[in-house]
């Protein structure tokens, strides 16, 4: 987070503490009176133990925030909480200390607040910390603060003192996204395509965005089995989800995967026509639970057995597009009831399975009424179902039945009728307002994602919402800043940009798109690249828009461009690459153009 500060005429500005502070943050330590110094003593004062705070801050193990002088950059402020050293990780041990010429400006009480809020979201059970038994005004302040004498340190020269905390207020106890590797292969767009690196970034942002559940999903063309030999190409697939699920566990998240309730690759839809559906809502890959059970299980008990261990559930697909209306699935309760039974009997509780109802409504029509209120009763009591936040009728079922519900919202993963839309950048900070006032009741809430590197401004914001639902969204989007940008000119910058990006959506306003590119543009690199790959989007969208307002007449000399430009930037050359011929490439880019622009033009016509 950031936050601006005042004191005596003097703006400054408190940030979480990154890798590029270990000059600043060595600085700040020497410059300390030796009376300060010995009453922090958190640690030695030299290189190697501020490079060993900087590094901590980033793992986990530690939260670390500083107050900046923002014209010189300079650090006159450090706050901090770790677990290391202390018997129970639930209660971190703190420290704070403030440069000489800041104090008795309140600026040690904002520091403490500061790191009650980041304890309460991350959910410890209190703080702790050790003070000199001569420091009057320290034990003053944090005595005020509801801190307690507890014993004795350091020989019987401090007193240990300990504070408990009020139960996380947030607005639900999961909050996460779920991450949509569909098989598009739009390296490095998709996840799809993403080595165990890429993964570890995303999920070290969605950390530090306060995220704490993780779903994603397995589809049918991305099955492993060894003794498949034409699934073989996506053995890789699970040793990097493997990988990727016991990083994000490492970081306190809770992991789901998905699956399909009768889907099978390609291969053995092909070689068994006998046992596929009757009844699809898309071509292929589906098989009857009847008929192609064997097949179905397969696969599915395969994937069960390698990441049962690493995962803490499986999400079962039973109301997608594939559905058989055989006359032996009819009675759709029961087979559901069968399927959800043989896999937990399977999982043998080493991991739960819970139910993906997202598609409720769909299959309610294909069903019936009395089938479906069939196989809500049938639904397993102790186990989660992911919904739908607009269906009312499945969230009111669940909710009185016990069920816990897992909200997700596919929306706002920006995906249409085409795969270039879930391209366009969109901060939707309306949309998860209206989400997270109107989820009363759920046990958690998924934004889905398909494409991380120009969607994640809405996964910050969703976290942080979910986090402190009053919180100004302007804060939140300077806290993101602080994310990519050690300069607080930048941080500011990077908000702005955003600001402008959203009220364009909201608005249609040439001026704020053109607000929202330049101050883009006008960012120097981050590390991880996301804001250049979101500079690179929103200079994308300008080109649609453009043409949209009549600035470019042929819509050829449109798709030359965009494809140009594609191929340029790392991020998307992914959709432009095709290695029979490049005239292909070129005309499947025309053919996500023009669906953007119908999108585009649908939009912009509501708010006239």
């Amino acid at each position: 987070m950031i936050r601006r500060v005042s004191r005596n005429w003097r703006e400054l500005f408190v940030r979480p503490l990154r890798l590029t502070d270990t000059d600043r943050l060595l600085s700040f330590m020497v410059s300390l009176s030796p009376e300060s110094r010995r009453l922090f003593r958190p640690h030695p004062f030299n290189r190697d133990d501020a490079q060993r705070a900087v590094r901590d801050a980033q793992t986990g193990r530690s939260s670390r925030f500083v107050l900046v002088e923002p014209q010189e950059e300079a650090i006159v402020g450090y706050a901090y909480f770790s677990e290391s050293g202390v018997g129970d990780a639930r209660v971190p041990m703190l420290g704070i200390a403030v440069a000489d010429d800041y104090q008795n400006m309140g600026l040690g009480r904002l520091l403490m607040e500061l790191l009650f809020e980041e304890a309460r979201a991350q959910g410890k059970t209190g703080l702790q910390l050790t003070v000199y038994k001569e420091n009057a005004r320290a034990i003053h302040l944090y005595s005020s603060l509801g801190f307690r004498v507890v014993g004795e340190a350091d020989g019987g020269k401090q007193y240990a003192m300990r504070v408990e905390l009020a139960p996380n207020a947030t607005v639900v106890e999961r909050r996460g996204v779920f991450l949509n590797p569909m098989p598009w292969g739009l390296a490095p767009l998709t996840a799809d395509t993403w080595s165990a690196t890429e993964w570890t970034a995303y999920l070290d942002f969605l950390h530090a965005a306060g995220a704490n559940l993780l779903m994603t999903f397995i589809w049918p063309g991305q099955y492993y089995h060894p003794d498949e030999s034409s699934t073989v190409r996506n053995g890789w697939r699970y040793g990097v989800l493997r990988h990727a699920l016991e990083y994000a566990r490492g970081l306190g998240m809770q992991t789901l995967v998905g699956f399909p309730f009768t889907g099978v690759p390609a291969c053995v839809w092909h070689r068994h026509p006998q046992q596929r559906a009757a009844e699809v809502g898309f071509q292929g890959q589906a098989l009857c639970w009847n008929r192609g059970r064997d097949s179905i299980q397969r696969f599915a008990r395969f994937l069960l057995s390698a990441l049962a261990d690493c995962t803490d559930g499986f999400v079962l697909g039973i109301a997608g597009p594939a559905f058989c209306a055989c006359s032996g699935c009819r009675d759709y309760a029961r087979v559901v009831s069968d399927a959800v039974g043989h896999y937990q009997g399977w999982l043998s509780g080493r991991s739960a399975l819970h139910i993906d109802l997202t598609g409720a409504r769909e299959l309610e029509s294909r069903i019936g009424m009395a089938q479906w209120e069939a196989l809500l009763h049938a639904l397993p009591k102790e186990r989660a179902a992911l919904t739908l936040p607009e269906d009312r009728i499945t969230c009111d079922h669940l909710g009185n039945a016990g069920i816990p519900i897992l909200l997700c919202a596919p929306y706002l993963a920006g995906t249409g009728s085409s795969d270039l839309e879930a391209l366009i950048p969109r901060p939707r900070l309306r949309q998860v307002d209206r989400l997270v006032a109107g989820n009363s009741g759920a046990a958690g809430v998924l934004g889905q994602r398909i494409m991380p590197h120009t969607q994640f401004v809405t996964d910050f914001v969703l976290m942080q919402k979910l986090l402190f639902p009053a919180r100004p969204n302007h804060e939140i989007l300077r806290d993101l800043g602080c994310h990519f940008y050690a300069r607080t000119s930048h941080m500011f910058g990077f908000a702005r940009a955003i600001w402008a990006l959203d009220a364009w959506w909201e608005t249609g306003r040439r001026g704020d798109l053109l607000d929202a590119r330049d101050g883009l543009m006008a960012l120097p690199a981050d590390p991880g690249g996301w804001v250049h790959a979101l500079r690179d989007a929103v200079d994308l969208l300008f080109e649609l828009v453009r043409y949209l307002e009549g600035g470019e007449r042929h819509f050829d000399a449109l798709v030359t461009r965009v494809h140009t430009r594609m191929a340029k930037s790392p991020t998307f050359q992914g959709c432009t690459v095709d290695h029979a011929w490049q005239a292909r490439a070129r005309a499947a880019v025309g053919q996500h153009v023009a669906g953007c622009l119908d999108r585009l033009r649908e939009h912009l016509s509501k708010l006239m």
